[in-house]
């Protein structure tokens, strides 16, 4: 390398150096969800802690990632002092596996939303769908499928099909409206049909 290349190389390395912590990968050791943007404790380089750092999020997206996932640092302008978050992953509980232009929404216990080749699945510990409108269902077919039981209820007033093993079923009418018709379902108290749903009080 001749002396013009060698000053060359010197006066540029600062330069290079800077560009290099442009973008850099770190680890996620905390997560503030309390504030107008998410702040994250990530270590980037070796023995680099950075706190309150800004995690950007997609619109109408929101996550709060486990302690040990991965993020992509990018420190605006060239300036160490201001990083943000721009990306997270985690190995650890991603999806494998999917179909080419498969899309997912998942969580770390297996939950997800699954837009499947074939058509949507959703996949939950417990699943609840609420509105004050109307909740209406079309297709060429609707099936309903329970392995316990399966009730329903308008305004007061529904069933109870519980399976009680083998060929063995039993169900329970429920009304809030007293009848003078024998043959109608007794009052059980003033409340609706109970759920058993975890979201349902």
């Amino acid at each position: 390398m001749d002396l013009v290349s060698r000053i060359v190389a010197r006066m540029l390395a600062p330069l290079k150096l800077q560009l290099r912590l442009v973008v850099t990968r770190a680890l996620i050791h905390l997560v503030n969800d309390g504030s107008g943007i998410q702040l994250l404790q990530v270590s980037a380089l070796a023995g680099e802690v950075l706190d309150d750092v800004e995690r950007f999020q997609q619109y109408g997206f929101s996550s709060v990632p486990h302690a040990g996932a991965e993020a992509i640092l990018l420190s605006v302008g060239a300036d160490r002092s201001h990083p943000v978050v721009i990306a997270v992953e985690d190995r650890r509980y991603r999806m494998r596996a999917l179909a080419d232009g498969e899309v997912a929404l998942h969580d770390d216990l297996g939950q997800c939303v699954h837009l499947k080749r074939n058509g949507v699945e959703l996949h939950g510990q417990n699943v609840l769908i609420r509105t004050e409108g109307i909740l209406r269902m079309e297709g060429a077919g609707i099936e309903l499928a329970a392995s316990t039981y399966l009730q329903s209820e308008v305004h007061g007033y529904g069933e109870r099909k519980t399976w009680l093993g083998g060929t063995a079923y039993h169900t329970d009418l429920f009304s809030q409206t007293p009848s003078a018709d024998t043959s109608a379902p007794l009052p059980l108290g003033d409340e609706a049909l109970d759920s058993d749903h975890p979201e349902v009080s």
